[in-house]
């Protein structure tokens, strides 16, 4: 039984060794590859012709090294100066609710369409994201852009 079970397994490896040393030793032509034109045209597409240029006799690294997918570093300019955050007048602050894990859910109004924004610390709702809490303000991002909603004092 085991005999069989080390034959099946041998067999085909063997097989692939000897079909992979054939492959390796037997050369093989290149072969071009014709294409058939429409009606009306030439029979067959021109071979195309090879451009063999004799190779650089200096090779620098970064070119050798793109070869291996290096890329060269882009250099950092300095950060561009952030413009302050609009006000959101539109938006007033209500208070907050502790929610599960006791995770404060602060709540805003939206004077424009009269909706309640209920959003914890890094929270998104309905595109609203609270950034940061200060005892000055609320900072929010929507749609790219920073908002500052002053606090209730």
């Amino acid at each position: 039984m085991k005999n069989i079970i080390k034959w099946i397994i041998e067999i085909p490896l063997l097989l692939i060794a000897i079909v992979l040393a054939f492959l390796f030793i037997v050369p093989w032509e290149s072969r071009q590859i014709t294409i058939a034109a429409e009606k009306g045209v030439q029979d067959q597409v021109e071979k195309p012709v090879l451009n063999i240029d004799s190779p650089k006799e200096i090779a620098y690294a970064e070119e050798i090294a793109y070869l291996f997918g290096w890329r060269r570093r882009i250099i950092k300019s300095k950060p561009l100066i952030e413009t302050p955050p609009d006000i959101a007048r539109w938006l007033k602050p209500m208070g907050f609710v502790v929610g599960k894990g006791n995770i404060k859910e602060y709540m805003f109004k939206d004077s424009r369409s009269g909706k309640v924004i209920s959003v914890a610390l890094y929270g998104r709702s309905r595109g609203w994201k609270l950034l940061e809490i200060s005892a000055e303000r609320f900072l929010f991002e929507y749609e790219g852009k920073k908002y500052s909603i002053i606090r209730n004092k």
